[in-house]
């Protein structure tokens, strides 16, 4: 079933709220849509708890205005909903429908036609789909970033309520960003920042296989990974695999043998190079290869398999590492005290340091400011 809407234009404001929403955020790239692949295996929430959305956000600047995009399905009284929103001054537009299944593809896409934004959201439970297409009466200019990551997470529903999420509590998120007509992992991905009103308590967020798995926890703000390079028999291998990279120019995905590669975002940093030999004693995955012997373009953090985890290692210069037992049940990575240098090498807990997140924050900022000088930073969406 396809919906065209023709809407008038409002600037947006909104309220911020303090709490934590548990899914798969990012930022920092130029793009015309989102997509969240979403499986519910658990969605139980504490006796007395609201119950969940799974909220697919994203802010637009359209000629000076922020509008606050959400495409969510929801939880109320045994029924399973889609809702779609773009929010404008406090104001909201919407559309609902009842929908069935634990599988779900939420799709929002955003263009110019003939001087107007053309936002479309679709769903789909893979055996039916439905798309709702809203037109705004001025151009896009931007996807908006600052205090406003794109994503998909969970919260409460509606009226900025918060969620407690029950043991056993299980969904898991593929996330892909639209470029140029092709779908793309994002370079880096985070939870906990709150990028909507309503909000969720006892979660955690864990990336492997591709995918986000938010479970019952306690965690904060987590970096779930950042983009990084390895070099085996020559190849440069990307991570996170089906990313977006360029070449000497030439876009890629996953591998190449060019000799400079940079991922696609905002700022600007490249990898060339074999400086630092990373050896362990038996084959292990590191960005998603496996291979005893790797060479790292420079000092940065790769990520090592292990078992259901995906574990950051930082190393800065050639070392030798006894690999992770895949049995082990500790979560921290162990290695070799005899045959490690521990300054060269170390566990990280979370990707991102805070001297490269200044300078992301701040290489962000330069390159929109064109773009958001003129307008009210928004308040965050109820």
């Amino acid at each position: 079933m396809d919906i065209l809407i023709l809407t008038s234009l409002i600037t947006l404001t909104g309220t911020v709220s303090n709490s934590t929403d548990y899914g798969y955020e990012f930022g920092y790239v130029y793009m015309n849509g989102i997509q969240s692949i979403i499986n519910v295996y658990n969605c139980s929430v504490s006796p007395g708890s609201p119950p969940i959305s799974i909220q697919e956000n994203t802010c637009l600047n359209a000629d000076g205005t922020y509008l606050f995009v959400q495409n969510v399905v929801y939880y109320y009284l045994g029924e399973t909903c889609w809702e779609t929103s773009i929010e404008e001054n406090g104001n909201y537009v919407t559309s609902y429908q009842r929908v069935e299944g634990n599988t779900f593809n939420l799709t929002t896409t955003w263009d110019n036609e003939s001087g107007k934004l053309e936002i479309t959201f679709m769903f789909s439970n893979f055996t039916w789909s439905s798309k709702v297409t809203r037109v705004v009466d001025v151009p896009l200019t931007s996807v908006v970033y600052v205090g406003r990551n794109a994503g998909t997470v969970i919260g409460g529903y509606g009226n900025s309520l918060t969620s407690t999420l029950g043991k056993g509590f299980n969904v898991s998120i593929r996330e892909y960003f639209e470029w140029n007509g092709k779908w793309y992992v994002p370079p880096v991905a985070f939870s906990g920042y709150q990028i909507t009103g309503e909000s969720a308590e006892n979660g955690s967020a864990t990336f492997y296989d591709g995918k986000v798995w938010v479970t019952h926890g306690d965690a904060g703000v987590q970096e779930l990974y950042n983009y990084s390079v390895v070099v085996v028999n020559g190849t440069f291998f990307t991570f996170p695999p089906g990313s977006l990279w360029y070449a000497d120019g030439i876009p890629f995905v996953n591998s190449t043998s060019l000799g400079s590669v940079a991922p696609f975002c905002f700022f600007n940093h490249s990898f060339s190079g074999r400086e630092i030999r990373v050896v362990f004693s038996a084959p292990v995955m590191i960005d998603g290869v496996v291979s005893r012997v790797f060479y790292l373009p420079s000092p940065e953090t790769v990520y090592l398999r292990n078992g259901t985890k995906c574990e950051p290692m930082y190393f800065s210069s050639n070392v030798t590492v006894n690999p992770i037992s895949n049995a082990s049940s500790s979560s921290s990575t162990r290695v070799s005290k005899a045959s490690v240098d521990e300054s060269n090498v170390s566990v990280k807990g979370g990707g991102i340091s805070l001297p490269v997140k200044v300078l992301i924050f701040i290489l962000f900022v330069g390159v929109n400011l064109a773009g958001i000088i003129a307008v009210k930073r928004p308040k965050k969406g109820e």
